[in-house]
């Protein structure tokens, strides 16, 4: 398994020093799903689909593939989601997920994508001698993944017990409700275009961009397949630009 997580990590161009160094959690998924896309693979993400029905699936095609994340999910738990799908892909299936279904390809994804972002020495050297059941927040924060996912990690790495795992699932869930219940009433958010274009995917929202100023297709067809005003269009498309002049 840690070779073929290395051989994910290589296949995106995302050595463990670049994923450590990200800002926070929203940069690091930003870096994992511009990575992603450089690889040919279209990333979208739901929104208003409950986690408890879907946390994210894949779809095989030999030319671009698709991974789908819930964007109701913390970037955290998105980082994970998208490897796992990786995984999929690498391994030519598609899957509807359930993270932490008992069955053998997704444990096998589930350990790929356990092993690329939190790699067992790098892992266990972060921990040292420090209590792992007390470590499971720094280390969430260090590696860029949730609490669930580092402590699933130790539990596999046999550091905590199946009650401390089952204390920290019980955690997350309420945490998650808690999260949920706060939001419920208020207002704004992100503007329109932008969660927009975070759903359709940079990779998607730029071939049709490209097919419309190259005449491929008409105004109204762009719109009819970005499902979007013209003003909604050309928002989502200054946006990619100064994602590009930022970069």
């Amino acid at each position: 398994m840690e070779r073929s997580a290395e051989h994910l990590r290589l296949a995106l161009d995302v050595p463990l020093a670049r994923q450590l160094a990200a800002a926070d959690s929203n940069a690091a998924l930003r870096l994992w799903v511009e990575a992603a896309e450089a690889a040919g693979v279209l990333i979208f993400q739901m929104s208003r689909v409950p986690q408890s029905e879907c946390r994210g699936f894949s779809i095989h095609e030999t030319v671009l593939p698709v991974v789908v994340l819930n964007g109701a999910d913390p970037p955290q738990a998105r980082i994970f989601t998208l490897i796992h799908e990786v995984g999929h892909i690498l391994q030519k299936t598609g899957s509807l997920c359930l993270l932490w279904a008992d069955e053998a390809v997704e444990r096998r994804c589930n350990a790929l994508a356990a092993e690329a972002l939190m790699p067992r020495s790098e892992f266990l050297g972060e921990l040292g001698r420090e209590d792992p059941y007390a470590a499971i927040p720094r280390l969430a924060t260090r590696f860029r993944v949730s609490r669930e996912a580092a402590a699933v990690r130790l539990r596999v790495l046999g550091r905590i017990t199946s009650d401390q795992l089952a204390e920290v699932r019980a955690a997350t869930a309420d945490r998650i409700d808690a999260e949920r219940e706060a939001q419920r009433g208020v207002e704004g958010g992100p503007p329109h275009h932008r969660t927009h274009l975070r759903n359709l995917g940079a990779n998607y929202v730029n071939a049709v961009l490209d097919a419309w100023h190259d005449g491929d297709i008409t105004v109204v067809d762009a719109a009819y397949y970005l499902e979007s005003k013209v003003s909604t269009i050309e928002r989502m498309e200054a946006e990619l630009l100064g994602r590009e002049t930022r970069r």
